[in-house]
């Protein structure tokens, strides 16, 4: 008798910058993408979050421990040279980036081809900014500080709260209705990629 074959996992690791708003957003997306079932094993890190700097440093060192490295930061915290000129060399970019083009292009501009560690960078500004504009058909711009996208997103759920964050999503974010919102916004589209396959 024949051995069956097992299905090939892919493995991932997504290293993220905050420890709430990045998390209860990640958990809703495997709860509606369920990885699993594709085959895909996710872990994450750090536990406590870090700036871009630190989790592009993890991703960097660790992007030959899984099949895909994701690092998960956001706009507002700019990343020094010497660590853009790190990811150049991971991606084999010989002449470097071009320091006009700013952190949030850097995946789309540089690495089309998805190599090591692949970018999240949450824009415009961050968690919080990126969530308005996708959830609730806000229009924020770089101008916008940190504290009036959390206080935008803080009204878009009905408060600074957890649980009422994790409940909104439950209510407003489903596996269609992400997949609708993917056809239009790169970031996303970045963040569902891996939970697959």
């Amino acid at each position: 008798m024949a051995k069956r074959k097992r299905k090939q996992k892919t493995t991932v690791l997504l290293v993220r910058e905050g420890e709430r708003r990045e998390q209860l957003f990640y958990e809703r997306l495997y709860e509606c993408c369920q990885p699993e079932q594709n085959g895909v094993h996710i872990s994450t890190a750090p536990e406590h979050g870090g700036t871009a700097n630190s989790i592009l440093s993890i991703a960097l060192k660790r992007r030959h421990s899984r099949d895909r490295v994701y690092a998960w930061f956001d706009a507002d915290s700019k990343l020094s040279k010497e660590i853009r000129d790190s990811l150049a060399d991971a991606w084999d970019i010989e002449e470097g980036f071009n320091s006009a083009v700013p952190d949030e292009n850097l995946q789309f501009q540089y690495n089309t081809q998805m190599r090591n560690p692949i970018l999240i960078v949450s824009a415009p500004v961050s968690c919080d900014g990126f969530l308005v504009e996708l959830l609730g058909n806000v229009k924020i711009t770089s101008k916008h500080k940190t504290a009036h996208c959390k206080n935008a997103f803080d009204s878009l759920i009905g408060g600074n709260d957890k649980e009422k964050e994790r409940i909104y999503y439950q209510k407003n974010l489903n596996r269609q209705k992400l997949q609708k919102l993917r056809a239009n916004n790169r970031i996303l589209d970045l963040l569902m990629s891996m939970f697959e396959s």
